[in-house]
């Protein structure tokens, strides 16, 4: 079916993926191959358990995200899917705030996550109970255990709050980044004026599909690369791999290029 009946979903935009990789080769060749590098330094980690090794585990868990997400981009990014694919980015970005805060103390911030998972799971529960209707699906011994549960967390000796985004991006040094945060936090992953702005065309119609401004595809691919670069160099201070760094740096230079900088 065409893609008036299907959307994104119709076979149609197969044509268009076609159409944007050969207006953006450039970026999506460049894409491609950091990908194989991140690919490349991700299967040879290894998953350690046990004391001390919470750190490095968690690294690696928040480096697999940030390559899942920058894959999802790419994909979304190559089918016209702009604010999916810009919503990706802003998750790619999250993750490498999160590497580059394990890097700069790496118990102190696996602690800190830690506490900011608990504050996550303490406001659901309290959420949970505080309307009694809530729990009208829920058997008595799984409400018992809920509530058993949210007086643990309300009682837990440490302070507990969740990532500030912003205060983590200006302790790591990483404030100009945040920029790119907002904005696509602005113009894609939130449901604001700017981001709906985007489903309105020129003759005051409804703007929808894979027919989209190829520049901006180039551009969204060019700081999705720019993000996974960022989460690539932090993971690999605990991969510690010579070959990848040199590779990485290679890489680097490439991307410099591409965006005219010397």
């Amino acid at each position: 079916m065409s893609i008036d009946e299907l959307g994104f979903l119709s076979n149609d935009v197969t044509h268009w993926i076609g159409k944007h990789r050969a207006d953006n080769a450039a970026w999506f060749s460049f894409a491609e191959r950091l990908n194989r590098l991140g690919q490349s330094l991700l299967h040879g980690l290894s998953v350690t358990t046990g004391e001390g090794q919470d750190s490095r585990l968690l690294a690696m868990l928040l480096f697999t995200r940030t390559l899942s997400n920058f894959q999802g981009a790419i994909l979304m990014a190559e089918r016209g899917m702009i604010v999916e694919a810009r919503t990706l980015a802003r998750s790619c970005l999250e993750s490498t705030f999160c590497l580059a805060a394990m890097e700069c103390g790496k118990e102190d911030f696996a602690n800190e996550f830690r506490r900011a998972t608990l504050q996550s799971r303490k406001a659901r529960a309290n959420f949970i109970l505080k309307v009694p209707d809530r729990l009208q699906y829920t058997d008595v011994e799984s409400a018992d255990r809920l509530r058993a549960y949210a007086a643990r967390l309300n009682e837990y000796p440490e302070d507990l709050s969740s990532l500030k985004f912003e205060q983590l991006a200006e302790r790591v040094g990483l404030a100009d980044m945040y920029l790119f945060y907002r904005q696509l936090s602005a113009d894609s992953a939130h449901p604001s004026i700017e981001a709906l702005c985007r489903y309105i065309g020129d003759a005051g119609n409804v703007k929808w599909g894979p027919n989209c401004d190829s520049t901006e595809i180039g551009d969204t691919v060019n700081i999705a690369c720019h993000f996974l670069i960022g989460a690539c160099a932090y993971i690999n201070d605990i991969a510690q791999n010579d070959e990848f760094a040199n590779s990485l740096g290679a890489h680097f230079t490439e991307y410099k290029e591409l965006n005219g900088v010397k």
